[in-house]
């Protein structure tokens, strides 16, 4: 990576958060649209309804999680270029808590969405029985969410120290106000550096099983042992474009702008690409072995969405955009260095991962459609994710200004 490190003047973040009065309002806003879409999506078709829910289900609560874990990365690699912009992408954590809200409510659309929801696979009746597999897959998720919860919070208890001893006030920052520490911050820097790894693993383990039980198993004979590995990553994916909108959006505050430089978003293009390609590796990792072996179980799910119209146009849509142009266009260091230019590449990027989530979640019915709700519904998930970012960066600093790099040292 190209590292600049950052030039800070720490009394500019130590009197106030981020102004997002108006996004928040808009925001939420939006999610009064999305309730107002689905219900009536639901009087309308409550098939299609839930189907089109579990796509934005699946996006918004896998980029709640990714934040926290590339947070994790940052930690785990002392990755030099980020302390100006760690706050933006652990401004995810608050959307866990409403994302799990959000799995239980599909309880009430289980007998549409997964075939074991009314009757289980003979051979799974004990295991996949639905109360035991939500609350299986619901504990799991809520342990990783503690564990993200405990290190974001142990990273804003790095500023509740800085700020004691730059003399700042603890209160104007709503989100620390209730953190109480006596560590050092090169004290809690090390239990972070222990617990990012655990999180990671946990992370990993958690995620897959919820993919093969939630998702591939809407499917009643497609299998894939890389599924698990392809979800969770596709979440990470998604989140270094996150990362790299917001601090897009965000680099218009004088103070928060000057220290977002063209070098930190070379560097998050260098990402942006790396997981391009390890994206496309798990997609033709999956569908080699299967093409190969003309395996049946796993052909007959890919002939359908590869073979016919439309779904082939859809899967040639979402290969192009997760991984050919995406990846020929981050080729370029001009295009990485020029923000609004990677912005659009995120951008093209997120849609890729949007819909492959289409791809295995819409039941093939031989027709492709989206109607105004759908949309709306889309929006509601987008305002209720964006409105949990604008609320978390509303009570911390514009950065992080107890991170070891924002004190004027070189070593972390």
């Amino acid at each position: 990576m190209h590292i600049d490190l950052p030039n800070v003047n720490l009394e500019q973040f130590k009197e106030k958060p981020f102004e997002v009065g108006n996004k928040l309002k808009i925001s939420l806003l939006l999610s009064l649209v999305g309730v107002i879409c689905f219900v009536i999506s639901l009087a309308l078709d409550s098939e299609r309804a839930w189907h089109i829910y579990y796509i934005n289900f699946l996006f918004f609560f896998g980029l709640g999680f990714a934040g926290p874990i590339i947070s994790c990365i940052f930690q785990i690699v002392r990755a030099k270029w980020s302390a100006t912009t760690r706050r933006l992408i652990e401004s995810t954590v608050f959307f866990i808590p409403v994302g799990l809200v959000l799995y239980f409510a599909t309880w009430f659309g289980k007998g549409t969405l997964f075939p074991w929801g009314s009757a289980p696979r003979s051979g799974t009746e004990w295991w996949m029985q639905p109360g035991f597999a939500f609350l299986r897959n619901g504990m799991l998720l809520s342990i990783v969410g503690f564990l993200c919860w405990k290190l974001v919070r142990m990273s804003m208890a790095c500023d509740v120290a800085k700020l004691k001893d730059l003399g700042g006030s603890v209160s104007r920052f709503k989100w620390l106000s209730g953190i109480n520490t006596e560590k050092s911050v090169e004290q809690i820097h090390v239990s972070m550096s222990y617990l990012a790894p655990t999180t990671v693993i946990c992370y990993g383990i958690a995620y897959s099983l919820f993919a093969f039980e939630h998702v591939l198993a809407m499917d009643k004979m497609w299998v894939s042992n890389l599924f698990g590995a392809f979800l969770f990553v596709g979440n990470i994916y998604a989140g270094w474009c996150l990362l790299t909108v917001l601090s897009f959006f965000l680099k218009g505050d004088k103070d928060f702008g000057a220290v977002v430089t063209e070098s930190f978003f070379w560097d998050i293009g260098k990402l942006q690409l790396g997981f391009t390609m390890l994206w496309g590796y798990f997609v033709i990792s999956q569908y080699l072995p299967q093409w190969y072996g003309n395996l049946p179980e796993e052909t007959g799910w890919l002939g359908l969405r590869l073979l016919d119209s439309p779904w082939k146009g859809l899967a040639y849509f979402t290969f192009g955009c997760g991984f050919v142009v995406p990846f020929i266009l981050l080729m370029s260091e001009d295009i990485k260095k020029y923000a609004p230019t990677l912005v659009l590449v995120a951008m093209i990027q997120w849609i890729g991962v949007y819909s492959d989530k289409v791809l295995y979640v819409l039941p093939f019915t031989g027709e492709l459609s989206f109607s105004v709700l759908d949309l709306g519904v889309f929006l509601g998930f987008a305002g209720l994710f964006s409105s949990c970012i604008f609320y978390f960066l509303s009570g911390v600093p514009k950065i992080a200004i107890g991170h070891f790099l924002t004190q004027h040292r070189n070593e972390w």
